[in-house]
């Protein structure tokens, strides 16, 4: 068990989620991790232990920006040791992206093998770096779609958090086995494994039920989509009253709910 946090659209982003992985500490004591974008840069503060213990004022003036994504860490898959804590950041043709699961994949040898075996070098034991490689392989240019790619190629139960500079992400297994929620503070949009991080940091907000796969409004003909029916990754439901394939959280695309 894991917990994992993520905030957009706060100028104080990397101290809300500090608190919000207080709020967390209970889901996993081995490690702690946070990754912050400011402008186009990404910048990763990641240790072994608590988060009293790692995080200070120093650490946390190291992570500036609107927007967070943070992970406690107790270890399901992979060794307890400072490679495999979370998030997790690569770079790829993209640009930046740093990643943050909870949860386990059940497909994840086999697919690690086969990456294996076509060149990929992996820096962790974790079953979460099997998403970053599958991401990075994507034939799909947006950093979106190919995550829902990658997410449509392995099996299991999980919540994740995804950032890059220009979106946070967040997502869950088809059937909602592991818990998300979202809520808004202050016009920022906030993801938690659990609600209790809302109560500490003042945000409101709920846990959604596991949604339906469509697609996105910005959808243009004649792209082919990725495949999107293993997962469910939620949209607040201020937006529209529903859920869709990919929560895209970016700075003024979405209004906080009255």
């Amino acid at each position: 068990m894991c917990g994992v946090f993520g905030i957009m659209g706060h100028p104080e982003a990397s101290r809300i989620a500090y608190l919000g992985l207080y709020a967390l500490q209970h889901r996993g004591q081995e490690s702690v991790g946070m990754a912050a974008v400011d402008g186009g840069a990404m910048f990763v503060e990641k240790g072994m232990g608590h988060v009293a213990d790692i995080f200070d004022e120093q650490s946390l003036d190291r992570l500036p920006g609107r927007a967070a994504i943070g992970h406690v860490r107790y270890s399901t898959a992979g060794a307890s040791r400072l490679a495999n804590a979370q998030p997790i950041r690569i770079d790829s043709r993209r640009g930046a992206i740093a990643l943050g699961h909870n949860g386990n994949l059940v497909n994840d040898k086999p697919v690690r093998k086969a990456l294996e075996e076509s060149g990929a070098i992996f820096s962790s034991t974790t079953d979460t770096e099997v998403i970053l490689h599958l991401f990075a392989r994507s034939e799909f240019e947006a950093a979106e779609d190919a995550l829902v790619d990658a997410l449509g190629k392995v099996n299991g139960a999980y919540t994740l958090t995804a950032l890059t500079p220009r979106l946070l992400i967040g997502a869950r297994d088809p059937h909602g086995f592991r818990p998300l929620s979202i809520g808004h503070l202050e016009g920022a949009w906030v993801l938690a494994s659990e609600s209790c991080a809302f109560d500490l940091i003042g945000a409101r907000g709920g846990d959604p039920a596991p949604g339906g796969a469509r697609r996105r409004r910005d959808h243009r003909p004649g792209r082919r989509r990725p495949r999107r029916r293993r997962y469910r990754i939620h949209l607040a439901p201020a937006v529209a009253r529903r859920t869709v394939p990919a929560v895209h959280l970016r700075a003024g695309l979405l209004r906080p709910p009255r």
